[in-house]
């Protein structure tokens, strides 16, 4: 169905391209892509490549039947969830080594495809197509790095609008294992993600309040792992929680320790510890950031107001440690 040019045309169309963006339809789900490296597109019409100055297209570009991405990462947004996703990849180069990746196994149907984990990309000009499923999501990331360009088209299988696909609500009880305050403890972030994958379903970063944090996200019943982060402290995946009543429970239980935010305590955590000891919430430049972008207060690992003993005896606790993925 997508492997012929043209053959596809109305099933995924770019209706705009503009500052490096676009917006379009796929199988008549309207879409908008974020900025990133849009090299050339073809047309349904002849085939033709249409030119490219800078940031946009020399004229909009309707019914487009392929993009041709450079390197950078981008976002699809849908205007509404799907199901799963067929992706056609071809490439212009004789030897082919870019890659296209959205957190999930692809299943290969037709023509030349390699794949490795979860990224995908043409074997050949030709190329190929490929099949996503069970996303039941409105956004395809890819993180980049692509590589190389290759060309891009997609057709979406949309969720039934009876499906139960609803919005429900999530309880996170945050354990900060090592916080003694007074200090209120930093922002987290809640990602939950199809289990086993890195496909986001939702999100949400808010201050905990009596140690909670809750928001709503689109899913249908089903399990999610979700990952919870927060500054200066080993990210944690909660995984495969279910809904029983419609609504996701769990707790996060977060270590202090990574004070760079690399994902795990090492010797530069240590270093950071060391240039802020004995500084406190009364010393000038607590709260300033320096050249790095650390200052003082990142090295307060337990929330006393004071970078001191307690915090490399706890850093030293968790040495070596880190951040689930």
């Amino acid at each position: 169905m997508v492997g012929a040019s043209a053959s596809y045309a109305g099933l995924f169309e770019v209706t705009s391209l503009t500052g490096g963006g676009a917006t379009g339809t796929s199988n008549g789900v309207p879409w908008s892509l974020s900025p990133t490296v849009i090299l050339t597109a073809r047309t349904v019409l002849d085939n033709s490549w249409q030119g490219f100055t800078g940031a946009n297209f020399s004229v909009p570009l309707p019914n487009a039947d392929k993009l041709h991405f450079g390197s950078d990462p981008f976002t699809f947004t849908l205007e509404r969830a799907i199901r799963s996703v067929l992706i056609y990849v071809s490439d212009n180069d004789a030897t082919p080594d870019a890659f296209f990746d959205f957190g999930v196994t692809p299943t290969v149907l037709s023509g030349s495809v390699r794949v490795e984990g979860t990224r995908f990309g043409a074997g050949n000009i030709t190329g190929g197509l490929v099949r996503l499923d069970n996303l039941y999501t409105r956004t395809l990331v890819h993180p980049g790095n692509i590589v190389d360009g290759n060309d891009f088209a997609m057709v979406v299988t949309p969720i039934p609008p009876d499906s139960d696909l609803v919005a429900r609500p999530v309880e996170v009880t945050v354990q900060f294992v090592d916080w003694v305050g007074p200090r209120t403890p930093p922002l987290v972030e809640v990602r939950a993600l199809r289990a086993g994958t890195s496909v986001t379903i939702g999100n949400a970063e808010a201050v905990p309040v009596n140690n909670q944090v809750g928001f709503d996200i689109v899913t249908t019943i089903r399990p999610l792992d979700f990952r919870v982060t927060a500054a200066g402290f080993l990210a944690h995946r909660v995984k495969n929680v279910m809904a029983p009543d419609g609504k996701y429970r769990l707790t996060a239980e977060l270590r202090a320790g990574d004070v760079d935010g690399d994902g795990s305590v090492t010797v530069f955590d240590y270093d950071l510890l060391s240039r802020f000891f004995d500084f406190s919430s009364d010393s000038p430049g607590w709260m300033t950031h320096g050249a790095d972008g650390f200052a003082p207060i990142d090295a307060d690992l337990d929330g006393d107001n004071t970078v001191s003993v307690f915090d490399f005896d706890l850093l030293s606790r968790h040495f070596d440690q880190n951040s689930d993925n």
